[in-house]
């Protein structure tokens, strides 16, 4: 059983305890009878054991502080407990190193005796260096400790012990005198090494009495790295390496990185200690300014940070085109970068270096649309474009590179023999069929051809001529049609015409523009176009009973003889839609006849007919055209019978007949003849 008793203020000073002399028999065993410092907490806490079986009615406990060293204004105040049952007393909330009188007395019978006293000093009280009001600052070689002492502790000496941990290393002990008149402690551990765990050791000492030490690796603070260096090894990804010395310990590095013209919170990374470089990808943008700092890290030391700013290089061009303008009559070299949310660019750096070594240097801005300089069509591609004076068939090196805060990317470079421009509508150019073959006709009227010559002169070259190729896709090996070409400039003439063409033949026609020096343009006029087929008229030249004669004549401007490519096709139907002829012919310039035998005598009858140009499988589509329809009708014949002849004897007199018309008239029935024969009979 543990009892605690604190006297009140008032009871203490109203208790008063009368001493009788102490008889040999009344006192306790030695064993059972003891007053001891508290294990746990031997800086304030005393118990008094008392005796299990004891002869005492009461027990009462004295303790007076009589510290020596301080004023009396100082002590401690005076206690009393009172205990009436064994058990032990626990006298708490006394100040660390000083020193007490403990007296124990044995009340019975109304009389008290004093059976045991003792004096014991407190254990002395380590600071806490760790607590709010203390503070530990570590530079490289030395470590200040600096607390409030505890509340009313008293200390001689405090002792420091210390040594180093990794690698082990001894340091001889230091010994501090207490200054009572100060509050505070400061304790100063200097001629370390950086960035090493020091175990350290703080103890109390009073009278020769040293008390729990307080205890704690700390560390000096770390060398911070050197020689900071950044390398570029890919578009968005850098090598980050920096020196370190071997003169300070560290555990890890601690690296952060974000970009200068943004508030985001930066990007945290670790490198072990034996590394010296690190990889760093992660939110990193091309042609973006980052700001990069290491620091050394040991334990919970940080060092000064070695900072660096570095520009990532932009991403280079993703392509490089000469392409022309044709509304003003230039060249545009036009370089396509990547958007903004894949690089930062400013701008692009454009070089063209000629054949005979003039060079042309230009800065260009980055323009958040991509023009098609045909249609004027705005697409979401960025890009830099600049106006430049070529000249059609000259050798050109031109590169680009993007530009972001002075950084320039890899370049992009490309070695060209400028082509001369084309353009079928900006040239104002025609191609259409004509009588005698395909008629090219350049613009007629003033302003039209006079931006023709302009054009003609700035970007395609005066001594620049326009080609037209005819390939024939027709394969018949009775009939093979040559290729043609021919070479014509606007100053020459109005129009061209191509001759030996054929009619419903299919061509495959290529229009460019070609230098001198033989350079031929990007740009093409390209199609397969089959010529309409040629005219055909279906003349009606004999009409019998059961037969009709049709003539086809061709008419044709171009002399041609035969006409490989097509064919006559001519359906013949009855009034009820039934095929009573179909056939496909070959064409030719000569007049044919066409003969239908088997007809209905006075049937009318449908003729329709085409001329089908080409295959389905060719490279043209198909032409058909379709002649007039022609109906007629055969002449009569001979009416046939007549149908289901019925009697009926009305009187006998009368009869009456009924009849059905013919199945085949054979021609328009006006009246019908009724004979009548009497016949005789014998009886």
């Amino acid at each position: 059983l543990i009892s605690r008793f604190r006297l009140r203020p008032d009871i203490q000073a109203s208790t008063t305890v009368t001493v009788y002399p102490t008889q040999q028999h009344d006192i306790p065993p030695a064993d059972d009878f003891a007053i001891v410092k508290d294990l746990s907490d031997p800086s304030s806490i005393l118990k008094v054991i008392l005796p299990k079986t004891s002869t005492f009615r009461q027990y009462i406990t004295k303790v007076v502080d009589i510290s020596s060293k301080i004023e009396k204004i100082e002590r401690d105040a005076n206690r009393t407990f009172v205990a009436t049952e064994p058990g032990t007393i626990n006298i708490t909330d006394m100040h660390a190193g000083h020193q007490y009188s403990v007296s124990i007395y044995g009340r019975k019978n109304g009389e008290s005796m004093l059976i045991k006293e003792e004096s014991f000093v407190m254990d002395p009280l380590a600071p806490d260096f760790n607590n709010h009001n203390s503070s530990i600052l570590s530079s490289y070689t030395n470590i200040t400790l600096r607390s409030i002492k505890p509340y009313k502790a008293l200390q001689d000496i405090y002792k420091i012990e210390y040594s180093q941990v990794d690698p082990v290393k001894f340091y001889p002990n230091l010994e501090i005198h207490d200054i009572a008149e100060q509050k505070y402690i400061e304790i100063y551990l200097g001629n370390l090494e950086p960035g090493r765990n020091y175990n350290v050791s703080v103890i109390p000492r009073i009278q020769g009495l040293e008390g729990r030490p307080w205890r704690g690796i700390l560390t000096t603070k770390p060398y911070a790295p050197s020689n900071l260096i950044i390398t570029d090894t890919n578009l968005s990804c850098i090598s980050l390496s920096w020196h370190y010395s071997n003169k300070s310990g560290v555990d890890r590095f601690r690296i952060m990185y974000q970009a200068v013209e943004t508030n985001l919170n930066p990007i945290k990374v670790y490198a072990l200690s034996e590394q010296f470089s690190l990889d760093l990808c992660n939110d990193l943008k091309a042609g973006e300014n980052f700001r990069f700092s290491v620091q050394a890290e040991k334990n919970r030391e940080i060092s000064e940070a070695v900072n660096v700013s570095h520009i990532l290089k932009p991403m280079p061009p993703e392509r490089l085109e000469v392409i022309v303008d044709y509304q003003k009559r230039k060249f545009i070299v036009s370089v396509d970068v990547p958007s903004e949310q894949e690089s930062i660019i400013e701008a692009c750096h454009i070089s063209i270096v000629s054949q005979k070594l003039d060079a042309i240097e230009l800065n260009v801005d980055v323009i958040d649309r991509k023009v098609n300089f045909t249609t004027r069509r705005k697409l979401s591609i960025y890009r830099c474009f600049a106006y430049v004076n070529l000249w059609p068939g000259r050798r050109y090196e031109i590169s680009a590179k993007t530009m972001s805060k002075g950084v320039y990317s890899n370049k992009v470079s490309k070695s060209l023999a400028l082509e001369p421009a084309f353009d079928m509508n900006a040239f104002g150019l025609h191609l259409s069929e004509s009588d005698n073959g395909l008629r090219l006709e350049w613009p007629t009227n003033g302003i039209s051809r006079a931006r023709l010559l302009d054009i003609w002169k700035n970007i395609v070259g005066n001594d620049s001529s326009l080609h037209i190729r005819i390939d024939p896709q027709n394969n018949f090996d009775q009939w093979k049609e040559q290729q043609k070409r021919f070479a014509l400039r606007p100053f020459d003439m109005d129009f061209f015409i191509i001759p030996d063409v054929q009619s419903g033949a299919c061509y495959k026609i290529q229009i460019y523009t070609v230098t001198s020096s033989g350079i031929v343009s990007t740009q093409k006029f390209e199609e397969f176009l089959r010529l309409n087929s040629p005219s055909l008229s279906l003349v009606v030249e004999e009409i019998s009973k059961t037969t009709a004669v049709f003539r086809s004549i061709i008419s044709s401007t171009r002399n041609e003889q035969q006409f490989p490519n097509c064919k006559f096709h001519i359906m013949v139907t009855d009034t009820y839609g039934m095929n009573v002829y179909n056939r496909t012919k070959p064409i030719s310039s000569l007049i044919s006849r066409i003969t239908l035998e088997g007809l209905r005598p006075f049937h009318r009858y449908s003729v329709d007919a085409q001329i089908v140009c080409g295959r389905p499988n060719d490279h043209c589509p198909v032409k058909r055209r379709s002649l007039i329809q022609q109906i007629f009708e055969t002449r009569q014949d001979r009416p046939g019978p007549i149908r289901n002849l019925t009697l009926f004897i009305i009187n006998p007199y009368s009869v009456q007949l009924t009849w059905l018309p013919p199945i085949s008239p054979n021609g328009i029935i006006t009246h019908y003849i009724v004979k009548i024969h009497p016949m005789v009979y014998t009886v």
